[in-house]
């Protein structure tokens, strides 16, 4: 990851091609999607939005030549143009400036909401939208044996995605844009700054004002029957607020000195019970808004 970073940084030439170059083969290896972004990223954290944007115009031109000479179409570089590199560059500007990876994941929550009130807004229905997308490739999984259902249970199976579909693909954004973020920021404390990613990640906060959003959200999504749209808002907030408790537990973990073990710990029971682990981590970044439990709990070495 080191020797990428410091491609990207050794000039224009090198920083284009490595967007470009990542974008295209993460055409076969989707996860190299992110590395893209976090290049485009990290040369607009180093270097100022300006330049950021020119390694984006020319990575933009060299992908759409390059994906039209394979493919005989250009889409694949619009989506990465419109989805990912145009909103890296505007966080990675903002961040910059604000230094503050909170108001980035804030802002980041922002742009996904929009995306949920385009589809409810202007869409309209959004499920049967969805519906229209994903039956066709269902179907291919039913047919081709990967998917055991038929009749009303495809039906049904259908219905629930559908409307399952607008909320997945915004917290599917949201995620997308906070790793790509993560990634160029901590390349950049790589090799400017050592120790300084996570300094940064374990010191980040809200703006309380969200938090006065989010109670009555999360209370409705979770204790009564909301309608669709709220249910996509809620998710949203949920995986907002799970940042920040991951970023809160790292913080009371390097207080009191604790063994590496029980942050490993953290991230495997993540991966063996997500839902359960992620609603108890973003309680914890929600309560840390009102308790501040960062500043209250002692570090060890207060505590000699």
């Amino acid at each position: 990851m080191r020797g990428l970073a410091q491609i990207v940084m050794k000039g224009r030439v090198q920083a284009i091609m490595s967007v470009t170059v990542l974008a295209i083969l993460s055409l076969l290896l989707a996860p190299l999607s992110l590395l893209s972004g976090s290049a485009a990223g990290l040369v607009t954290l180093r270097h100022g939005p300006q330049e950021g944007m020119l390694v984006i115009i020319a990575s933009s031109v060299a992908s759409s030549i390059l994906s039209y000479l394979l493919f005989a179409d250009v889409m694949p570089a619009m989506v990465f143009i419109l989805a990912l590199w145009l909103p890296v560059w505007l966080l990675a500007s903002l961040l910059r400036y604000s230094r503050s990876l909170g108001l980035v994941i804030q802002a980041t929550l922002a742009i996904s909401l929009l995306v949920v009130g385009y589809f409810y807004l202007f869409i309209g229905d959004a499920s049967a939208f969805w519906e229209g997308v994903i039956k066709e490739p269902l179907q291919m999984f039913v047919d081709s044996g990967q998917l055991e259902a038929s009749g009303q249970d495809f039906d049904k199976i259908l219905m629930a995605l559908s409307s399952w579909m607008t909320a997945i693909m915004a917290t599917g954004f949201l995620l997308q844009m906070v790793v790509v973020i993560f990634i160029a920021r901590w390349w950049q404390a790589l090799l400017f700054n050592p120790g300084g990613f996570g300094e940064e990640f374990r010191q980040m906060s809200y703006h309380q004002g969200l938090t006065f959003l989010a109670a009555p959200v999360l209370l409705w999504v979770l204790l009564g029957e909301p309608p669709e749209w709220l249910i996509a808002v809620g998710k949203l907030m949920l995986v907002t607020y799970f940042l920040l408790g991951l970023a809160v537990t790292h913080a009371l973990l390097k207080r009191i000195n604790a063994n590496v073990v029980w942050i490993t710990g953290i991230y495997v029971l993540l991966l063996i019970a997500m839902p359960y682990v992620m609603t108890a981590l973003a309680m914890t970044g929600f309560t840390d808004s009102w308790m501040n439990f960062r500043k209250n709990v002692p570090s060890s070495k207060e505590g000699d």
